[in-house]
């Protein structure tokens, strides 16, 4: 992944990531003792086991809302999030994997952002406008032309801001920047973008937030943010996952945090889930 592809992603994801869930202390003490405690518990990076021969999987949006049902549904309204892996270049060019399913929701259903974070909120559709399920594949031109229309219309678009200097936009920035780095590897397809009612990838990429507070805590507003990010099976077999903890003080929710520990940064994909299709090399 490009290092501007994971800063921009790393900024919109920090920004936008819901509280997931509240959980009360476990360790007796100060903040700082739960702290210690939490990362000397489980923080860090753990590889369970490996799967081979992959077709594709699943990105799961980050939980309790919306939830996959309500965006299959297409029920959802003031989400803080568009969606994930859009439109899935290296996961399907440079990686190899023949799908990747992942969610959209439309700029109708987003929740309007704040003047600070403009960059993350312009609410534009391009793909597609459809909230959804949606399963990304590469298509062959000559065969499925048709199905190449709004790929290339995301190019024009992409392509056209750039050559007016637009910046503004984190979606096409991404999509642009990718589709240069990629346009050789593509030779002679598209992406397509399929919406369907379900997920049916047999793994699943998972993220989550927990807010660990106590109100005896002295120090206002002080908590601790655990992110957990996990490669499953459907059934719930973790394949591997990686914890942080950090300590964050004021009452500022995008407050960062002063003291932390762990890593949510997994090895590749590839070395979890290894795809049945070789990854293609850049021509």
């Amino acid at each position: 992944m490009s290092r501007g592809r994971v800063a921009l992603l790393s900024l919109i994801v920090c920004a936008t990531l819901p509280y997931v869930a509240y959980s009360a202390p476990v360790f007796a003490g100060t903040p700082a003792d739960e702290l210690k405690a939490r990362c000397e518990e489980d923080a860090g990076v753990r590889v369970y086991s490996r799967a081979t021969d992959v077709d594709g999987y699943a990105r799961l949006p980050e939980e309790p809302e919306p939830t996959i049902e309500q965006i299959a549904s297409g029920n959802v309204s003031d989400a803080t999030m568009g969606g994930d892996c859009f439109p899935c270049f290296e996961e399907l060019v440079r990686y190899g994997y023949a799908y990747v399913e992942t969610y959209y929701i439309s700029a109708k259903d987003r929740k309007k952002p704040a003047p600070d974070y403009l960059l993350f909120g312009l609410q534009r559709d391009y793909y597609t406008n459809q909230t959804g399920l949606y399963r990304y594949r590469l298509v062959d031109r000559n065969e499925s032309p048709e199905l190449c229309q709004p790929f290339d219309h995301m190019i024009e678009k992409a392509q056209a801001a750039s050559v007016r200097g637009d910046r503004a936009d984190a979606r096409l920035i991404i999509f642009e920047r990718e589709y240069r780095e990629h346009m050789m590897a593509l030779a002679g397809r598209c992406i397509y973008g399929e919406r369907i009612a379900q997920y049916t990838a047999p793994y699943v990429i998972r993220r989550t937030k927990t807010v660990i507070e106590q109100h005896a805590w002295k120090t206002a507003g002080a908590r601790i943010v655990k992110l957990r990010r996990t490669v499953e099976t459907t059934g719930g077999d973790v394949l591997a996952e990686g914890i942080t903890y950090g300590l964050v003080r004021g009452e500022d929710p995008y407050s960062p945090a002063r003291e932390n520990c762990g890593s949510t940064q997994l090895p590749s994909l590839t070395e979890i889930l290894s795809p049945a299709i070789p990854a293609a090399k850049e021509r």
